[in-house]
């Protein structure tokens, strides 16, 4: 079962509806209702979250096993980056100074600073 249908069975079962959803997690009432009809099997993962946190259920809830394992290797490939960068910051002392002016580093900053260390390598 798909996850828009999975969404409008849940919906049905707690005596809520798409706009009552929405209105929660501050979403467009179209876009629930789109997962909903259209029976959705490709939704952005933030709004995934969104809607299993107002619904009280696990995200699992919703996915397949593609879904999880690509969740997974997400995770994976983020630890591994943050893992480089780890090892470029105590390689490049100046480095650090430079990154440390930066209030929240995020996965973008890590991959730039991965980059502009590799272009320093070559």
């Amino acid at each position: 079962m798909s996850t828009g249908k999975k969404l409008g069975e849940l919906l049905e079962l707690r005596g809520r509806n798409a706009n009552d959803l929405a209105v929660a997690i501050k979403e467009k009432p179209q876009t629930i209702y789109s997962i909903i009809k259209r029976d959705s099997t490709r939704i952005d993962i933030q709004l995934l979250f969104r809607i299993a946190k107002e619904l009280d259920v696990a995200v699992d809830y919703f996915t397949d096993r593609k879904v999880q394992e690509r969740i997974k290797e997400e995770a994976e490939n983020y630890n591994e980056n943050y893992q480089k960068f780890l090892r470029a910051m105590e390689d490049k002392p100046g480095l650090q100074k430079v990154i440390c002016g930066i209030d929240d580093i995020t996965p973008d900053d890590i991959d730039k600073v991965l980059r502009i260390i590799k272009a320093i390598k070559e």
